[in-house]
């Protein structure tokens, strides 16, 4: 065998060279990966929370106009303020579970309180608005 001159100690240095680059490629790639799943999963998180809160609008929506046509109603039976499972008061539910665009809502009124309050869920997440309103 012939030998080269310069070429006496550098034949391991190109593949270590070529394993190192690799390697490096390699582990960006998968921080990469593990990122856009992390991003994709936190967007669809800010996507449940927007749906819960316009679920929930839209149940004080239609609990408005659910009280608007009570307005001439005399109240009778079930006005009595309910506790609902985590203890706090919530009244009346004047519009049972309804489904709508992947989720649902339920709203009850307060009548102690003058106080409408709208649950809306999406995939888990869960937003909650209460509106005092006043009926003079």
């Amino acid at each position: 065998m012939v030998k080269l001159p310069g070429d006496a100690g550098n034949r391991g240095a190109v593949l270590m060279l070529v394993l190192v680059v690799i390697f490096t490629i390699s582990i960006m790639g998968a921080v990469l990966v593990v990122l856009f799943f992390n991003v994709l999963t936190l967007s669809g998180i800010e996507l449940d929370r927007t749906r819960a809160l316009y679920l929930s609008e839209a149940g004080v929506s239609m609990a408005v106009s659910v009280l608007k046509s009570r307005a001439g109603e005399v109240r009778t039976s079930g006005a009595q303020s309910k506790e609902a499972a985590d203890g706090s008061s919530r009244g009346e539910k004047i519009i049972p579970v309804t489904e709508l665009g992947g989720g649902y809502f339920e709203v009850y009124n307060d009548y102690a309180q003058s106080t409408i309050i709208s649950i809306g869920v999406s995939n888990g997440v869960k937003r909650v608005i209460q509106v005092k309103y006043s009926a003079f």
